[in-house]
């Protein structure tokens, strides 16, 4: 299992998925690089892929660190050959009054969400399906919203789960909440 951190927070990944530091610029560009290195063999036919891929993750890196990210993780799983495309990425959002209860009032969700228990006390969940990506050929997607208060003042935690695999998503969600549920306190520097 990859080990990744976040904020305050360690999680359990399939070592089938790859994470992306979003912790400075540097780090996220090493990632990326070493990412597309291992997906994508060095031939000049394959060149505008990598560079694609590379203009891609980029943008999603920024955009998830413009909104609080501390780190992506990329899925690299395969099924008779055939790639199963999800991403994670782990947000600290400022804690908002009334806590979790608010993010269940948000406007257009009543009875989507769903409540268990974590590590840190109370999770819930919320699964809608979307418009999907053009650029990845994907007319639908699923994500999947975790929230969770860690106690520490830092504010609340999302991780949130999308996939273009709408047709698997009763199994990626099955995938998505196991993987939540091995999130647990980490001893190690906050960045909040």
């Amino acid at each position: 299992m990859n080990r990744a951190r976040g904020p305050t927070i360690g999680v359990a990944l399939p070592v089938d998925w790859w994470t992306i530091d979003l912790s400075e610029p540097g780090a996220t560009r090493r990632s990326i690089t070493a990412l597309i290195a291992r997906q994508v063999d060095r031939s000049d036919e394959r060149a505008g892929l990598r560079r694609e891929l590379r203009e891609e993750l980029g943008r999603a890196a920024a955009a998830a660190t413009r909104a609080g990210g501390h780190f992506l993780a990329v899925s690299l799983m395969r099924t008779d050959d055939v790639a199963i495309p999800a991403t994670m990425a782990v947000y600290r959002l400022p804690h908002p009054a009334g806590g979790l209860a608010a993010v269940e009032a948000q406007p257009g969700s009543a009875g989507q969400w769903v409540a268990t228990d974590g590590a840190f006390g109370r999770v819930i969940r919320r699964v809608r399906d979307g418009d999907g990506s053009p650029a990845l050929g994907a007319a639908c997607s699923t994500v999947a919203e975790y929230w969770f208060d860690p106690q520490d003042g830092g504010g609340l935690v999302l991780v949130s789960f999308s996939t273009p695999a709408f047709q698997l998503k009763d199994a990626l969600v099955g995938l998505f909440d196991a993987i939540v549920a091995t999130i647990r306190p980490y001893p190690g520097p906050s960045r909040t």
